[in-house]
This record gives structure tokens, C-alpha cells and sequence, in this order.
């Protein structure tokens, strides 16, 4: 029940707005003025970094709108070269207000260095005439106190993309995420002594199934391992409205997540479906214990051919 709370205290954030844009300020951040734009910024970490997403004035569209993400970002990050052999990550969507949206992401090398240890991604949004730009600017994944390890996107990002909104637009038939949600879905992570396997499936009746698998090993002499294996299964009803997706298990209590779906390419070509499912979850440090957002990245199980 404390986490429920937790949860509508969180998604009831005060949004501020810039522009056309609607958006929730990350908790610690600031906003600061630059120009014509409005970078949010990080506090400071322990190595000095600071991220910054940074909203910028409406454009006009062009003919795709992630041709004009892709066209944008050498501009928005010109400072910054791409050393050989890295790609840039693709990813387009529909959001739940009914707004797609084309994002290219890349690694970077920062000024007078040859080594990729920074990264950023442009976010055009079609509204219709005009045509919104978010951009993110912050160290690589190996060296960021700001991204996701698993996902490789923002730690703050899947709020922010929560609450984001904008002045006049208006989608009589939304994104349809109800519809598109419904069949098989797959995560799996490791990380050093263990690794986790995430099943969901939803049915046309709104009816889900979950299959949760988790390892842990531990090296009982240099020649011998032990395993330890736990399951967790759960069926239930699930219902999705805008961009929240409620669990409501058969025993237990409801669980409500922030969703997107989106699809992601580092060609151009070859496409993979996502779904990204987020809520908070109390994290204990050394300092004490806290409530963070935590996302979980799933794949389409597609059907053998």
C-alpha cells in the first residue's frame, strides 16, 4: 500500500511548461534558460557529471519524422565527431496521447578525443503543422551515473517521456496500446552472479500470464559451482488506460506500470519491437533506502514461422 501511494504521489507530479511544451521537471534537476531553448540539468554526480535534456522551439516537419530526427542530431551535436564502427540506434513510436515520434541516438566522442565515451539522441515529435525536438546529452553508458545499464536509455527518461504533453494537441483515437500490447513478450538480464528471464503475455480477453525466472551462482572451489534457481508465476486481468497498464493478479494486490512501445533499429531496415514497463521500486544504499523508477525493456516473442 505504501508503494501504491508512493506511485500516485510520483505520477501526480507538478508539470511545468516551456513553450508548447507540457513536462515534469526530474526530481533534483533544474531548468535552466539557454537561448531560445531550455536545458533541464542534472545535480552534479560523485565524478562530475552533469545530463541535460534540452527542449528546443517548434520546427516545421519534414516528410518522415524520423528522417528529420536523424537530420537533426549531426546539427544539434556538431561538436561531438562519431568515431568508426559506432552505429546509431533508431527507435520510433506512438505514444498514448496519440503523437509519433522518430528518435537517433548515438555514441560520441567528446572534443580533442578519438574514444566514443559520450552520448546523445534527438526526439522529433509530429504534432500535426509543427513538430517538437527534445535532445539528451550525458557520458556513455560504461561511464554515466545517468543511464540505464540494461536499457541504455536515461534513468530519468521514462518519467519525463510519463509526463511529457503539449499545448493544443488533441488525438481523438490515441496510439491504441490496448490492441497493440496483446500477445508474447520476453526480457532476460544478467549481471555478475546471476541472471533473470521475464515472460508476459496478454490476451485479446484482458487476461495476462506471467513467468518470472531468476539464477544465482556462487563458486564453491575453483572447479565447482552452486545454483540457485527460483520461479514465480502469476495469471490475473489487465486493463490499459493512456499509458498506464494495471496487473491485476488472481492473488494479490494490482500493480500499475507506465508503458511504451516502440520499435528499434541500428540499420534502418530490421526492426524489433519493445515494450517498456516502469514503476518504482524502493532501493536500499548504504545510506539508507529510497523510492526509484525502475523499467524493464521487453522483446516481442514472435510466432515460429
Amino acid at each position: 500500500m505504501l508503494l501504491l501511494l508512493a506511485f500516485v504521489q510520483l505520477a501526480q507530479a507538478p508539470a511545468s511548461s516551456f513553450g508548447d511544451y507540457i513536462y515534469a521537471v526530474p526530481q533534483g534537476w533544474t531548468a535552466m534558460p539557454n537561448g531560445a531553448s531550455l536545458w533541464l540539468v542534472s545535480p552534479p554526480s560523485e565524478t562530475g557529471e552533469r545530463c541535460t535534456i534540452s527542449l528546443w522551439p517548434m520546427v516545421q516537419p519534414g516528410g518522415d519524422v524520423l528522417n528529420d530526427a536523424a537530420a537533426a542530431w549531426g546539427p544539434t551535436f556538431r561538436e561531438f565527431p562519431v568515431p568508426p564502427g559506432v552505429t546509431t540506434q533508431l527507435i520510433r513510436g506512438v505514444s498514448a496521447a496519440g503523437w509519433e515520434y522518430g528518435i537517433a541516438h548515438s555514441d560520441m566522442a567528446a572534443p580533442g578525443s578519438a574514444d566514443a565515451t559520450v552520448t546523445g539522441f534527438v526526439m522529433m515529435v509530429r504534432l500535426g503543422n509543427r513538430q517538437a525536438m527534445i535532445s539528451w546529452l550525458s557520458k556513455a553508458q560504461l561511464y554515466s551515473s545517468c543511464v540505464q545499464f540494461y536499457t541504455g536509455l536515461p534513468k530519468v527518461w521514462p518519467r519525463f517521456f510519463a509526463t511529457l504533453g503539449f499545448r493544443g494537441w488533441t488525438s481523438p483515437a490515441g496510439s491504441g496500446l490496448a490492441q497493440r500490447i496483446i500477445g508474447s513478450w520476453e526480457s532476460f538480464g544478467s549481471s555478475t552472479g546471476g541472471g533473470a528471464v521475464l515472460q508476459y503475455a496478454f490476451t485479446p480477453a484482458g487476461r495476462y500470464a506471467f513467468i518470472g525466472v531468476g539464477q544465482r551462482y556462487m563458486a564453491l572451489s575453483r572447479f565447482e559451482a552452486a545454483v540457485w534457481t527460483s520461479t514465480t508465476f502469476g495469471d490475473g486481468a489487465y486493463s490499459v488506460r493512456g499509458n498506464e497498464l494495471t496487473l491485476t493478479p488472481d492473488r494479490g494486490q494490482p500493480e500499475t506500470y507506465f508503458i511504451r512501445m516502440e520499435q528499434e533499429s541500428k540499420d534502418g531496415r530490421n526492426w524489433t519491437e519493445k515494450l517498456y514497463m516502469m514503476k518504482p521500486q524502493l532501493v536500499t544504499y548504504l545510506d539508507g533506502s529510497r523510492l526509484e523508477d525502475n523499467e524493464v525493456g521487453l522483446t516481442r516473442v514472435l510466432p515460429p514461422r
